[in-house]
């Protein structure tokens, strides 16, 4: 699990269990885990709070299927690049042409990524 995945989940299990804890807390307890759910909220927040994505780049290039499976754009680098070679990908508004595996991207740009007619990222290069 990658570290902007666990780190949420961390923050959010360690709220649950401090709250948990707690003896005078004990009626929040029976509020169908009032806790719980703060947890998770927390998680969810903290995980959303680490978009845009950050993509590390080997020498100013970026590997574009994993560029749209790290930020949920496709499933696997299989899928990424057949939607690669059917020509639904756009970076920056320019379309990514078929067979196409890696791109110029400097570190510290900011790329739109777009899929289809309706997916859209942001990723940021680090």
């Amino acid at each position: 699990m990658d570290s902007g995945r666990l780190q949420p989940a961390l923050y959010g299990g360690l709220l649950i269990g401090v709250l948990s804890a707690l003896p005078f807390v004990s009626a929040g307890n029976c509020c169908c885990c009032l806790w719980v759910v703060a947890g998770g909220m927390l998680a969810v927040y903290l995980r959303q709070q680490n978009s845009p994505f950050a993509i590390t780049s080997a020498e100013g290039r970026v590997f574009v299927p994993k560029l749209l499976v790290e930020c949920g754009l496709a499933k696997s680098n299989g899928e990424a690049m057949r939607v690669i070679a059917q020509g639904g990908v756009q970076v920056d508004g320019k379309r990514v042409e078929p067979g196409t595996r890696e791109i110029e991207a400097k570190s510290g740009t900011t790329l739109l990524i777009k899929v289809g007619k309706r997916h859209f990222a942001k990723a940021k290069v680090s």
